[in-house]
């Protein structure tokens, strides 16, 4: 049996990374001038097709008035255009704009070259088991459905992927 004490440790260090990602997030997020929630519905609509508002807030987990209120936002600064639906005048499709698209692929590209800062030094081996623990994390936390998902799709494939590492554990390029 694991001690609770152990239990309680591995709670607070979870609820610690929650409040340190969210920190470190809503500060990278800031030189941007885009809000997380903002942002979480920017990466949220389709890439090549238009969606309502509705759709959104289901998927966000999100009231519609505040997306209606986060799509203002997106519109008024060029990152979501909106149009009425030729089928239904109250409807508005809302498409992701140019701008928008640009946006994400820059804040992936940033988070990506920060957190590849960070882990450069780990050895393969520490990595993988990072990996199969937060693969095992989302499984649990998970939806039965969206677990699924993740089974299928992210399981092991990152034991594929790393890059060569040397004597010392640094990455070779």
């Amino acid at each position: 049996m694991i001690p609770s004490l152990f239990i309680r440790d591995i709670q607070v260090n979870l609820h610690r990374l929650e409040e340190y990602k969210t920190l470190f997030l809503e500060k990278f997020l800031s030189h941007y001038e885009i809000s997380r929630s903002e942002l979480k519905v920017l990466k949220l609509l389709p890439q090549d097709k238009a969606c309502v508002i509705r759709d959104i807030a289901m998927e966000a987990h999100l009231d519609q008035g505040n997306v209606s209120r986060l799509v203002k936002n997106l519109e008024e600064k060029g990152l979501v255009v909106s149009s009425v639906a030729h089928f239904d005048r109250r409807s508005k499709p809302i498409h992701i704009s140019p701008k928008g698209r640009d946006l994400i692929r820059k804040l992936d590209e940033a988070l990506l070259q920060h957190l590849g800062e960070f882990i450069i030094n780990y050895r393969a081996d520490k990595l993988n088991i990072l990996m199969e623990t937060l693969a095992d994390l989302n499984v649990y936390l998970a939806s039965e459905k969206e677990a699924e998902r993740i089974n299928r799709q992210q399981r092991d494939k990152y034991k594929s992927v790393w890059p060569t590492y040397g004597e010392e554990g640094q990455c070779q390029k």
